[in-house]
């Protein structure tokens, strides 16, 4: 386990610049990823991402991965999300590991999943990142708005038709 989340790490600071090449042309680069399938909040000197886990957004942020394929696999038979938080404040930060999504009405618990300085001791100096996984335990209706939270932040997702066939890959 630890061994994968170093990996996973790996993987992220050389991946997750916002500015990472494609090499195939149906491959999306990881600003396309955050662009269709994700959503930015900056609050208060915090700078959260939240890219919700498909197919294509794995492939692109893991694209060099050795378990990219598992993870994309993992994603098909749950709902994740990939968050990357960036701490622009002259203090320290914790990462708030209390997300939930929601949607038509239901509360779905999520449980988080450390890549870096995402877990319950850790502390953030400024201008760190820190990024997980959120998982929660089944998949979700692409088909209708959803809300991811974080305490008081939340992050809205509406899926166009073609954005739920890349998806859902039909």
């Amino acid at each position: 386990m630890m061994k994968s989340a170093t990996v996973l790490f790996t993987c992220v600071l050389l991946l997750f610049s916002f500015g990472a090449d494609a090499q195939e042309s149906d491959v999306l680069t990881v600003s396309e990823a955050v662009e269709e399938f994700g959503s930015v909040l900056e609050d208060e000197g915090l700078t959260l991402v939240v890219i919700h886990l498909n197919d294509k957004s794995v492939e692109a942020l893991f694209s060099t991965a050795p378990n990219m394929r598992a993870l994309q696999l993992q994603a098909k038979g749950a709902t994740m999300f990939f968050v990357q938080g960036t701490n622009g404040t002259a203090e320290t930060l914790e990462p708030a590991l209390d997300w939930q999504i929601r949607q038509a009405g239901e509360e779905i618990p999520t449980r988080a999943i450390n890549i870096a300085n995402f877990d319950e001791d850790s502390e953030v100096p400024e201008g760190e990142r820190y990024s997980g996984l959120i998982v929660a335990p089944r998949p979700i209706d692409h088909t209708s708005e959803f809300v991811v939270e974080n305490g008081l932040r939340s992050f809205n997702f509406v899926f166009s038709p073609s954005q739920i066939e890349m998806i859902e890959g039909t």
